[in-house]
């Protein structure tokens, strides 16, 4: 998919209510605890600071993406925070520790290898949260286009392959369904303190 192409609406496709559900349960997470220091996995046009920039401090946000066109849109929203345009596979901090590290609807876009660069800049005792598919589906919103159905058939196995990754990682912490009946859920891991 290139988000390039419809980075400047993309923000529009998710106005349903059953967006606005499912954002509304993400808002209140990201509200329940300290965050500290974020590492954004995937954070397209900064969804994680539309519903939680009020407790996500500007100068302890950092957000990756791959799209340049999706991060534009980002700085303009959110003025002061930084992007940075990478692959979260690639990714490795010259110095910054984070406490948490943001995975909302990113998973099916980024390698296991993504979970190795997160564990690798993720201080100990810092907390993965991941919003991602419990069963493939497709959004009443969704930008797919005639590409849906392929997106459904590859989108399983590849949230499956990096969550096993964390899952090697990480602990769990949670599992949870993310509001009512929708096929999303939220995992929460955390790097535990070597002895």
């Amino acid at each position: 998919m290139n988000y390039g192409r419809i980075a400047k609406e993309y923000d529009d496709h998710y106005k349903s209510k059953q967006c606005e559900a499912e954002n509304a349960c993400i808002a209140k997470l990201l509200h329940s605890e300290p965050l500290g220091n974020v590492l954004d996995v995937g954070c397209g046009t900064g969804l994680a600071l539309d519903l939680a920039g009020d407790v996500i401090n500007w100068t302890k946000y950092l957000g990756i993406d791959v799209s340049a066109e999706m991060l534009k849109v980002a700085r303009k929203k959110h003025k002061g925070y930084f992007f940075l345009e990478c692959e979260a596979d690639h990714f490795y901090p010259d110095e910054e520790e984070y406490d948490t590290a943001l995975c909302l609807f990113s998973i099916p876009y980024i390698g296991k290898h993504a979970a190795d660069a997160i564990y690798g800049c993720l201080r100990p005792g810092g907390q993965v949260i991941c919003v991602c598919y419990d069963e493939p589906y497709l959004n009443p919103s969704s930008v797919y286009g005639k590409h849906k159905w392929k997106y459904l058939l590859t989108v399983a196995w590849k949230v499956r392959k990096v969550l096993n990754r964390f899952d090697s990682l990480f602990k769990k912490v949670s599992e949870t369904p993310l509001a009512g009946e929708h096929a999303y859920k939220v995992i929460v891991y955390r790097k535990e303190v070597q002895a």
